[in-house]
């Protein structure tokens, strides 16, 4: 039978678990998100934003935005808005809760017009990687409007403002979103 050192083994069994604990530390450092900065790029129909989520912790992320609508030459049509997350589950796949809240600029054949809206998100970010995520979210969209008569219409090849008759000065609509993030 062979004789075992004590010595040795007794060191040798804790450089063992020197290693997991080592590897188990970095895992843990590598999964937190707290701190990180990201660029995103969405696309909502015909209007692309550019985002910058902030996560403020593991759980809550902010995420200020850009909007703008490609439609013709004569319409301009801008947005700003900042939502705050509550991200439900870590992990992988990060289902979320939130709310929004935006500036919306429109300008037209000489005309312009300030909105406001507001609403409940709710969404799921999936990381691909430690630097990249795929992200879709759903919106209810309250909108305060400037003018509860005057609308915008920007169909194809079309741009012009019109009258429409509205039962007050709120427009409520969902709407869908799609995105992909790279965080530094």
């Amino acid at each position: 039978m062979p004789v075992m050192r004590t010595g040795k083994s007794v060191w040798s069994c804790a450089l063992a678990i020197a290693i997991i604990i080592s590897c188990a530390v970095t895992a843990a450092a590598q999964e937190t998100r707290a701190g990180r900065v990201g660029l995103s790029v969405a696309i909502q129909n015909d209007q692309l934003e550019i985002l910058v989520p902030v996560w403020a912790s593991e759980r809550f992320v902010v995420r200020p935005a850009l909007g703008v609508v490609d439609t013709s030459d004569i319409v301009s049509h801008v947005s700003a808005s900042l939502m705050l997350r509550y991200n439900i589950q870590l992990g992988k796949a990060v289902p979320y809760v939130g709310a929004r809240g935006a500036v919306i600029a429109l300008s037209a054949n000489d005309e312009s017009l300030v909105d406001y809206a507001f609403g409940p998100v709710v969404g799921g970010e999936y990381f691909l990687g430690d630097r990249f995520s795929l992200s879709v979210e759903g919106h209810v969209n309250i909108t305060l409007v400037h003018d509860s008569e005057v609308r915008y219409y920007y169909g194809p090849g079309e741009v012009d403002f019109y009258e429409i008759t509205i039962a007050g000065p709120t427009i409520v609509n969902t709407a869908a979103l799609a995105m992909a993030t790279f965080y530094f």
